[in-house]
């Protein structure tokens, strides 16, 4: 019986760990180191920071985000400030693929349709679009 819960406690433990991975936000001109967010929705932005400690922001007040999952994201931002804005969408297309949070999916989704609108492709613009809408996640 003992090692029945030893086993639970390890699955339960590796099925949480994609969740528990911590990412960071620029609020205010300043990083938040090691934070998880919790949602996304309504305009408001939910995370865990410090010693769990929940904090409810508005995602105007959020300047930067860097995904611990997905370093992809960080760089295809750069390049879209760069003005490399068909580069910045084939790199958002891919990690907008491979975020499986649908908060993470809501911010690589924003930003994918915004560098394919820039990019001047109308097409993938509103495939972006359409995608964030079949996901609800926008």
């Amino acid at each position: 019986m003992k090692h029945t819960h030893v086993i639970f406690f390890l699955v339960l433990l590796l099925i949480g760990a994609p969740t528990l991975r911590a990412d960071d936000l620029k609020v205010g001109g300043f990083w938040l180191l090691d934070v998880q967010v919790i949602s996304i929705a309504d305009g408001r932005i939910v995370f865990q920071a410090g010693r769990g400690s929940e904090v409810v922001k508005p995602l105007s007040e959020i300047e930067g985000v860097r995904l611990t999952d997905h370093p992809a994201y960080e760089r295809a931002v750069g390049l879209l400030e760069q003005g490399q804005a068909a580069e910045a969408a084939t790199l958002l297309d891919d990690v907008f693929t491979k975020a499986a949070a649908p908060w993470a999916r809501a911010f690589v989704g924003s930003t994918r349709w915004r560098a394919h609108a820039r990019a001047g492709d109308a097409f993938q613009t509103v495939k972006a679009y359409t995608d964030l809408e079949e996901k609800r996640v926008h």
